[in-house]
């Protein structure tokens, strides 16, 4: 009878685990191998299947299979090329110089996995967004009202793990439901060497159908927000704060839960979600939903109010005044009025708590344009050194940004890092290159001076600009900082621009939307 009894137990477990909570494999419990869950895909940078292992007897991945709260469970791990080099090559690394060392723990990758019921990692790598999209997504009834699950965490100098959710209809690009903007719950900040439960709430928009949803795990550095950032697409915000060397965190038993809760899509708290209709947008501006508004222009002074009709006159001012409203509870939105700015804005909002939006837009778009260039020094000469290549003799002018540290071993050797300055000949942009003598309307930066081609123009003669300004705009700990519609020219760009294909020259620290960068 007690053995009856136990089975009878053991069967109940296991049926309770085995329901249907709509997640593809949300319990972890299928893999095509130790690094390939099925119906998700993710960071894996191993390789294809089973290749996880092959360079020098090291696991370069980030996704593990591993016990779960249940049988098996999801470790998502940044790969540390530290270790790789402490371990396979010891007595190199013992003679390298700590600032190597540190350059090398620093420049880890976030790990993230994302569902997907396809091949997504080669649509990611041809550039497929359609197939992505199509892949991306599982199918869902709007039964439930929040996400749950189970993780553990071995967070390192601050980073946390975010739970994204997207819900659309059968257009997606059409928002269905999400998760309340500011959620504490879908930012997990705190270590745990337990399987420890959490809950996400997910809100349903009265008059849309439901009809399917994907899901993201990211590890995330220590200045992203404290709770679900506002928007469609505050993934830009995740890649934008990197977490650390070797942090890691586990999930296990993903599960749609809980009862549907709606809301009607003029709900104040989701003031700050985008909505679009089912038509696509043709742009990715944004309305102003802020209980707060400021203005600056050309024409404006810092002494004045603010308001549209005596606005600031610089963006410092008014994020000032932007940050002191938001810490009282207001959404904020600054309007930037038309015209040409020659400014610098470098704050640290020092956001701890979870703000309201932030908005930043110009008045019209892309006629609020921020300009980091001056002209050159007049003592700059150039030197034409054969097949149309000028050298110039020094740097082209006393204040050039980037200031170049050659000392600084991340200055050119990390291409994620690398900025020189911007150049502009005859009012046209030119290009950095390694191959100049072959790239028409490029430049190359060495110590202490500048080589070009300028395809045939003579550079004595001609009208020559450089980056002066290292940002139109940076914020350090702002949280949910949105920049729609600004042009922004003449600011450092990076060296090898490849690298960085998303980079967003002249902007740091926020979330960048419908700006030209040139």
């Amino acid at each position: 009878m007690k053995r009856f009894i136990l089975l009878l137990n053991v069967f109940c477990v296991l049926s309770l685990y085995a329901q249907d909570c709509q997640i593809p494999n949300g319990n972890f419990e299928q893999w095509k191998n130790n690094d390939k869950a099925v119906d998700w895909a993710g960071s894996n940078i191993a390789g294809k299947e089973g290749g996880a292992s092959a360079m020098a007897g090291y696991d370069f991945r980030n996704t593990f299979r591993v016990p779960g709260k249940v049988g098996y469970g999801l470790q998502i791990k940044n790969v540390s090329i530290a270790d790789f080099l402490a371990e396979k090559k010891p007595a190199d690394w013992a003679r390298m110089p700590e600032q190597y060392k540190q350059m090398i723990r620093e420049s880890a990758f976030s790990g993230y996995v994302f569902t997907c019921e396809g091949n997504c990692e080669d649509a990611i790598l041809a550039q497929n967004q359609a197939a992505l999209m199509k892949d991306l997504f599982f199918p869902i009834t709007p039964t439930f009202g929040a996400l749950c699950g189970y993780y553990k965490a071995n967070f390192k100098k601050g980073d946390k793990a975010w739970i994204n959710t997207f819900v659309t209809t059968r257009n997606p690009e059409q928002v269905a439901g999400g998760v309340r903007p500011g959620e504490a719950s879908a930012v997990i900040f705190k270590n745990t060497a337990t399987w420890t439960p959490f809950k996400i709430p997910i809100y349903f928009f009265e008059g849309l159908e439901p009809s399917q949803m994907f899901i993201q795990l990211y590890l995330v550095g220590k200045g992203f927000p404290n709770g679900q950032p506002t928007g469609m697409n505050p993934v830009q915000l995740a890649m934008e704060f990197k977490s650390s060397d070797g942090s890691e965190v586990f999930f296990d038993e993903l599960c749609l839960c809980d009862s549907p809760s709606y809301v009607d899509t003029s709900d104040p708290a989701f003031a700050d979600f985008e909505i679009p209709d089912s038509t696509p947008a043709d742009n990715d501006d944004d309305a102003t939903n802020s209980d707060e508004t400021i203005y600056i222009a050309t024409t404006g002074s810092d002494g004045n109010s603010g308001t549209a009709a005596d606005p600031f006159a610089t963006l410092k001012k008014a994020l000032a005044v932007a940050q002191a409203k938001r810490v009282k509870g207001s959404s904020v939105t600054i309007i930037i009025k038309d015209g040409i700015y020659r400014q610098e804005t470098i704050m640290d909002l020092k956001v701890t708590a979870n703000l309201p939006t932030l908005r930043i837009q110009a008045e019209n778009a892309h006629q609020a344009v921020f300009e980091g260039m001056e002209s050159i020094a007049s003592n700059v000469t150039f030197t034409e050194l054969g097949a149309g290549i000028y050298r110039s003799n020094g740097p082209l002018h006393p204040n050039q940004k980037p200031i170049l540290d050659y000392s600084d071993p991340t200055t050119f050797s990390d291409p994620t890092k690398a900025r020189v300055p911007a150049l502009l000949v005859n009012g046209v942009q030119f290009s950095p290159s390694q191959m100049i003598q072959q790239t028409p309307n490029s430049y190359m930066v060495s110590p202490q001076m500048i080589m070009v081609n300028p395809s045939g123009t003579s550079l004595n003669s001609a009208s020559v600009k450089v980056s002066v300004r290292d940002y139109a705009l940076n914020v350090g700990d702002g949280g949910n900082v949105i920049v729609s519609g600004l042009r922004i020219k003449g600011y450092p760009v990076p060296q090898y621009s490849e690298a960085v294909p998303n980079a967003t020259p002249g902007l740091k620290g926020v979330v960048a939307r419908n700006c030209k960068f040139e």
